[in-house]
């Protein structure tokens, strides 16, 4: 029988410690589906597992023969995967395993990079902060695993400890990252860039152009990667009107709320500390990991989707940023701990109070956020067997391809992939006055024979029937004998007085 000793004492206790901080994270990240990205991401995978890698926008209404790649088919073929086997409840546990396991990992490396644990701790809880938005069923989830887990310790340097197996894990990590998202994978060779860059030594500068290479190969050898890259890189600048995470952190000033405020300006904590590593003057071998947070702490002011980028800048610059406060703020070690303490229980309390409209229902037991999606208009529409050319609002484009493709297409959904003809309607269709005359061009120019709109946002006219008045959404039919067949269709399966 095994002795009781302190250590293992301590063992034990340190892991009760972290699985009930891992029980509290996964409860708090176990949200209902409120973001629309997951649906179109089933789609395509389901879409690859029944005829291969699509190299047209088969969804679209408007231009099905465009040319389209997507970049994270590892991710779409595995999500279409768990759908199948245990539907979109299935896939809310899912990723909030991934995320819970990606937050612990953050955590041991915080600790590990500042040694200091009590500001390891302020900055994971501003890294819960700055990633809140973030906390949702897409790919983003797997980014914050391979940059807690591969990134980050990259770029402090641990692949010094044993170059030649970092070099040759960075193949499998490249292409492990450039499965699940493709794009996010690059920051890989930006970070062995800066070791080629500012690597002291010949032998640091080789290991950096080697590992790069793999690294690349790894990545270009993920399924579509380089075609899925190469047409992001050709449409992202028309994405920026439609995709309000594209624009820089600074922009949230605009919702004028206290956390909204805090999330423009907390970024620049990792300017400011980039800024003050400099001043420090880093010793040569510690270069390299400060230009790697200088670019992390641009990123994340750069573009609002990446502003958790922060907390690493910080976490990577910890040793430079730990000799200026102890040789020259004056303050004594524990003030500056009830400090850091004190910044992260008004953090902590300004997330729970954004996010009170969890509480409105259960986020444990509620698959779907309610009033998000037209969920009773679209079962109704595939219990019918009705389907279409759809002109739809752009956050429900998703959602319905989750639920009716195929054979059904959409006008636009959240991958914007839609080209600036479709853009120039949509723009008009948000005005009030335009939107009949907006539904009869699209349908004279690309087919389109179905509307899925807002409950009273379409005005109706004399070539469309309203065919479904639901809670959320009214469904609209091109007038004709397609609108009487789809009527026949519907009253077969509405439900008996």
């Amino acid at each position: 029988m095994a002795r009781w000793t302190p250590s293992r004492h301590r063992n034990t206790a340190r892991a009760v410690a972290w699985f009930g901080l891992g029980c509290v994270l996964f409860l708090w990240v176990l949200r209902p589906i409120w973001g629309m990205d997951i649906f179109s991401h089933v789609a395509i995978g389901r879409e690859i597992l029944a005829n291969g890698i699509p190299e047209t926008d088969v969804f679209s209404s408007a231009h099905p023969d465009a040319a389209w790649t997507p970049f994270q088919v590892g991710y779409e073929v595995l999500v279409a995967g768990l759908d199948a086997a245990g539907g979109l409840d299935l896939l809310r546990v899912f990723h909030a395993l991934v995320l819970t396991v990606a937050l612990l990992l953050a955590v041991d490396r915080l600790r590990k990079f500042t040694g200091d644990r009590w500001f390891a701790a302020t900055l994971f809880v501003l890294l819960l902060f700055l990633f809140e938005e973030r906390i949702r069923l897409r790919p983003h989830v797997f980014n914050l695993l391979f940059e807690v887990a591969f990134l980050l310790p990259l770029a402090a340097g641990w692949w010094r400890v044993n170059p030649k197996r970092w070099m040759w894990s960075l193949g499998m990590v490249g292409f492990l990252w450039g499965a699940v998202h493709a794009m996010a994978a690059l920051w890989l060779l930006a970070v062995l860039g800066t070791v080629l860059v500012l690597g002291p030594g010949r032998q640091s500068r080789y290991w950096a152009v080697s590992a790069g290479g793999l690294a690349a190969v790894g990545i270009a050898a993920a399924p579509a990667a380089a075609s899925g890259i190469a047409h992001v890189l050709s449409i992202q600048g028309a994405w920026s009107p439609y995709v309000p995470e594209l624009a820089p952190s600074w922009a949230t000033v605009e919702l004028g709320t206290l956390h909204s405020w805090l999330s423009a300006v907390l970024p620049w904590l990792g300017v400011g500390g980039v800024l003050a590593a400099i001043v420090a003057r880093p010793s040569p071998e510690r270069r390299p990991t400060v230009l790697a947070a200088a670019g992390f702490a641009f990123a994340s002011i750069w573009m609002l989707r990446l502003s958790y980028y922060a907390p690493f800048a910080l976490a990577l610059v910890a040793p430079e940023l730990r000799v200026l406060l102890e040789t020259r703020s004056g303050l004594p070690s524990r003030w500056l701990r009830g400090l850091a303490v004190t910044a992260a229980a008004a953090l902590l309390f300004v997330i729970v109070q954004h996010q009170a409209g969890w509480w409105t229902v259960n986020p444990w037991t509620t698959t779907l956020q309610p009033g998000y999606f037209p969920t009773a208009e679209a079962k109704l529409l595939r219990s019918a067997g009705i389907g279409g050319r759809i002109f739809n609002q752009a956050e429900w484009g998703g959602y319905l391809l989750y639920e009716l493709h195929p054979p059904s297409t959409v006008l636009s959904d959240g991958r914007v992939t839609f080209s600036p003809d479709v853009a120039e309607l949509l723009d008009a269709d948000s005005h009030p006055s335009q939107r009949r005359i907006v539904a009869d061009i699209a349908a004279a120019r690309y087919g389109t024979d179905l509307l899925v709109r807002r409950s009273r946002y379409f005005p109706g006219g004399s070539g469309w029937v309203l065919l479904i008045r639901g809670p959320l959404a009214d469904v609209w039919s091109r007038a004709g004998p397609i609108a009487a067949e789809r009527r026949r269709a519907l009253a077969r399966v509405a439900p008996k007085p």
